[in-house]
């Protein structure tokens, strides 16, 4: 199923929306396509035309992913810049716990 589906159908507590932001960029596919760059703060936010108002170009140049922690907490959820292109934005479907945390 899409994403979208995904989405769509999940009971979802406020708790849930950290473990659905892996989705969002899939989900929500169509309303970020004209940005190289998306992302999230928070619970509540999605971000798109970054403009590189949020890192540096060489530091946009060098990663996929940027947060401004490091690991093993770079995916804290504070703030998450994810470079817009499919291959990460399906990454998600890889994970070995994406049908129980979608089922949860």
């Amino acid at each position: 199923s899409s994403a979208r589906e995904v989405l769509s159908t999940a009971k979802v507590s406020t708790a849930k929306t950290n473990d659905l932001k892996p989705l969002l960029g899939e989900a929500l596919a169509g309303a970020l396509a004209q940005f190289d760059w998306w992302g999230h703060l928070q619970e509540d936010l999605v971000l798109g035309n970054l403009g590189g108002r949020f890192a540096s170009p060489g530091a946009l140049a060098a990663a996929d992913v940027l947060s401004p922690f490091g690991a093993p907490h770079n995916a804290s959820g504070v703030l998450m810049l994810y470079r817009n292109e499919h291959r990460l934005t399906t990454l998600w479907r890889q994970s070995a716990a994406a049908r129980r945390v979608l089922e949860s």
